[in-house]
């Protein structure tokens, strides 16, 4: 089970690659400018592009789910918090590839908003398995640039014109937040496990 749940857990280091391909594609569509436009604004027009921008957004929020329920797999104790809040923010992404931009079910109603405060969350969840005081900074430092971006959209805040270059930052640190967290659990033991191998290791 262990095993399973690492997997599930490390299968998440492709999702800034995947948001990276993303941006790449999305400077090929004609007309479309990606510093002013969101990548959702692709998945309308059925062209081979938005087909592919949907289908990225189904790929990521799996991913996103999948990472999820292994992080549930591996938490401290019988149920977590953040492993919620990531499985929230998953099934958000794939709403973004059934239902076009402008839809009030694309994101479902911005209910993916929780991941601003996930990765703070999981960081204090499982700092038994994430000892690590730069994890825990990374974390926090991301948790406030997350909610930056959330701020700067609610208010009216983000800058006029580059709405989608801000969404592409605020993507790729969210992503690679995934990535490293995803490594970082892979790699980490937790405590009982820790003093198995050692207990074996006196034998």
């Amino acid at each position: 089970m262990n095993k399973i749940c690492r997997w599930l857990v490390g299968q998440a280091v492709v999702l800034p690659f995947l948001c990276l391909l993303e941006i790449v594609v999305s400077l090929s569509a004609p007309g479309y400018d990606s510093v002013s436009q969101h990548l959702s604004a692709l998945g309308t027009d059925g062209s081979g592009i938005a087909r592919y921008i949907n289908g990225s957004a189904f790929a990521m929020g799996a991913s996103v789910s999948l990472f999820a329920l292994g992080a549930q797999g591996l938490a401290p104790g019988r149920w977590a918090l953040s492993p919620l809040l990531l499985l929230i923010f998953g099934v958000s992404i794939l709403s973004n590839g059934w239902f076009p931009m402008g839809s009030p079910m694309h994101g479902l109603h911005g209910i993916g908003m929780v991941v601003t405060i996930a990765p703070l969350v999981l960081a204090v969840e499982f700092a038994a398995r994430l000892p690590s005081p730069w994890y825990r900074q990374y974390a926090l430092l991301t948790t406030v640039a997350s909610f930056a971006y959330l701020w700067m959209l609610v208010t009216g805040m983000d800058p006029h014109g580059f709405a989608g270059l801000t969404q592409r930052v605020a993507s790729l640190v969210t992503y690679a937040w995934f990535a490293i967290t995803a490594w970082q659990l892979v790699r980490s033991e937790a405590p009982d496990e820790r003093s198995s191998q050692a207990a074996a290791a006196l034998h």
